[in-house]
């Protein structure tokens, strides 16, 4: 996804001959691009407004640093109120600190920012949580509060001890960053489920669920159409994988077309 908010833009290959390309988006186009920062900015000025809590389901590499970048840019930029920010994913921790340890494949502008400011996911307010028994002790911080945890479809991981303790929780709400995969729990909630089923336990929806899909990791349809144009002239074959069957067959006729 173009532009990425840490790494620089991507490479051209115009020479290849034979192509497999992914179609997560191949039949979407992101509409939140432009206004991603400021749709976070929204939410945590909201949740704060509400004295509710955010959760963001996070995937442990690139997600979450971008996100704790951008957070982190709002508190030095006083955009948004102080409040205790958790980031409960052990792996997303480790993650994290391998970003922080190769500033060199950071894109320019965040390089230069690096190079004033070497602590780009971290800030006062935040903290790793990587024990049981933190992220347990989480629960008893007073909101407002922001937590991002793994998986980031809600799939598994401690996402869903927060989930299961929120979502019943109108002053909160559950922003939703990254794709959600069809029977996903986060899909049930993207599709607006107002009673879902966490650890074989009914929980009711009562939070506000919320999208930007200008955080996501994946191109959408126009940058994909934009890649295997560049390649027209020595490309001989196109493969097709990986999205759902709409988006992926959606894609192969824009190809073909």
């Amino acid at each position: 996804n173009n532009p990425s908010i840490l790494l620089p833009p991507r490479a051209k290959v115009p020479e290849a001959n034979v192509l497999v390309i992914e179609s997560t988006y191949g039949n979407k186009s992101h509409r939140h691009l432009d206004d991603r920062t400021l749709m976070l900015e929204r939410a945590i000025e909201d949740v704060a407004a509400r004295k509710g809590v955010l959760m963001l389901p996070v995937f442990a590499t690139e997600r979450t640093q971008e996100i704790l970048h951008e957070i982190n840019g709002m508190l030095q930029a006083r955009r948004v109120p102080v409040m205790p920010v958790f980031l409960d994913s052990p792996l997303a921790v480790k993650a994290t600190q391998i970003f922080s340890k190769y500033p060199q494949y950071y894109r320019d502008e965040v390089r230069e920012l690096w190079r004033e400011h070497p602590h780009l996911f971290e800030f006062r307010h935040l903290k790793f949580t990587t024990s049981v028994e933190e992220s347990k002790a989480i629960n008893a911080v007073p909101a407002p509060k922001v937590i991002l945890a793994g998986s980031g479809m809600s799939s598994g991981g401690r996402i869903l001890h927060h989930e299961k303790r929120y979502l019943p929780d109108a002053n909160s709400i559950l922003l939703l960053t990254g794709y959600q995969a069809a029977g996903s729990l986060g899909r049930r909630l993207l599709d607006k489920a107002r009673e879902v089923r966490i650890h074989s336990e009914p929980v009711s929806v009562q939070a506000e669920i919320r999208v930007i899909d200008g955080y996501s990791a994946h191109a959408d349809e126009a940058q994909l159409l934009a890649f295997v144009d560049e390649m027209r002239d020595n490309l001989e074959r196109v493969f097709v994988v990986q999205g759902e069957s709409a988006a992926a067959m959606g894609f192969q006729q824009t190809i073909q077309d």
